[in-house]
């Protein structure tokens, strides 16, 4: 006989699995989604153009280099875009940081400690967020994780194709804090933009698994040394690589603006 918090626990997945999280993906992913985003636009319309990304100065940035045009090509028509890097000095204190933290997982750090505030806020990170919103865009969360080593085969939901499906878009910026390299649990991520703002995005675990392998693009491995920096909409097909050594990584996750400042 099963306990009544059990029994409590058991019925409210299955109610919040079969009819609570379909809802929400109704509303929140495919065709319905772009009307919502285009909502959010005309509310809080905020035109950055290339040119403006391009010519923030590189002295009020923690980015160690501007992102070139084709990054900001592949931004939009990818959804996602790598190559960038953080300030030698930020990094490390990041990573100092992490250390101190001494944990393998911390939610929201930017609300306590003021060096992640400071990237977060950073005004060519934003330009880059508000340039792919084309709306004004807002910090939604953000997380410290440490994976540490795998067993070679082993399959969790991270570890297979997936996408995120939070309350609304979100981008988020992902900052390498250790050296990541095939051995290291790198990101992987298919950059299929057809799918995207499907109907297939309202199929469950299973069925964006299966997509993951009709798609015919190829996973691209984010393999990258310490202070690496991209940008990805998380409802892109994504998974973390099983990997044998530590990997260290700061997710900064934003969201198109959802109420007036």
């Amino acid at each position: 006989m099963l306990s009544k918090n059990l029994q409590h626990y058991i019925r409210h997945t299955v109610i919040y699995t079969i009819l609570i999280v379909p809802i929400r993906r109704f509303f929140y992913s495919g065709p319905w989604q772009k009307s919502v985003i285009h909502y959010y636009q005309r509310k809080y319309p905020l035109s950055v153009t290339k040119g403006d990304v391009l010519n923030v100065p590189l002295s009020s940035s923690v980015l160690l280099a501007q992102p070139t045009d084709l990054m900001l090509d592949t931004l939009l028509d990818a959804h996602c875009l790598c190559g960038l890097q953080i300030k030698p000095n930020v990094c490390d204190q990041l990573s100092r940081l992490f250390v101190e933290l001494n944990v393998n997982f911390y939610e929201n750090p930017h609300r306590n400690h003021s060096i992640v505030r400071v990237l977060s806020e950073d005004p060519l990170v934003m330009a880059l967020v508000s340039y792919y919103f084309k709306s004004t865009p807002e910090l939604d969360s953000s997380y410290f994780v440490r994976t540490l080593p795998e067993h070679e085969h082993a399959i969790t939901r991270a570890t297979t194709f997936h996408r995120d499906f939070p309350d609304f878009i979100s981008l988020t910026l992902m900052v390498y804090l250790s050296d990541v390299d095939g051995e290291c649990s790198p990101h992987e991520v298919i950059p299929d933009p057809f799918m995207l703002n499907s109907w297939r995005t309202m199929l469950g675990d299973f069925g964006r698994i299966y997509a993951s392998k009709a798609t015919r693009s190829t996973p691209v491995s984010v393999v990258a040394a310490k202070g690496h920096v991209a940008l990805e909409n998380i409802q892109l097909l994504h998974r973390r690589a099983v990997g044998k050594q530590t990997r260290e990584v700061i997710f900064l996750n934003y969201r198109l603006m959802k109420s007036s400042k």
